[in-house]
């Protein structure tokens, strides 16, 4: 009822081009939905992964950031090798973490079909 008001008060449709006719209904919609739901701020949520879980990241931060840190700090090769274990152990439980959940998500795919099973579904 309040969009249809709106829109016979906007303008005469048939002597308007395709643009403006496409313009005045978007904006009598949008002033309609405003009036009759009002707005609502939301905030921004960011996406994350399944599998990044505490424990990945504890190493993550635990290992490899302050290794690096102290690499920086120390520059000397004792330090870099350190730091090149540590992002090498936390490429691992980042791999094991994903490995898993990509594990989990194909369980729940298949309805718990082995996973050799995919090669026939193929």
């Amino acid at each position: 009822m309040r969009l249809e008001r709106r829109l016979t008060k906007a303008r005469n449709w048939e002597s308007s081009n395709v643009e403006e006719v496409w313009s005045e209904f978007k904006k009598s919609v949008m002033e309609t939905a405003a009036e009759v739901c009002g707005w609502r701020q939301c905030r921004n949520v960011q996406k994350r992964t399944r599998w990044w879980n505490e424990e990945v990241k504890q190493t993550v931060k635990k290992t490899k950031k302050v290794t690096y840190l102290k690499w920086l700090q120390q520059q000397t090769p004792e330090a870099k090798e350190r730091y090149q274990l540590a992002k090498k152990e936390a490429k691992r439980v980042v791999s094991r973490a994903r490995n898993e959940e990509l594990g989990r998500a194909w369980q729940i795919i298949t309805g718990g079909l082995p996973k050799e099973s995919e090669k026939v579904l193929e």
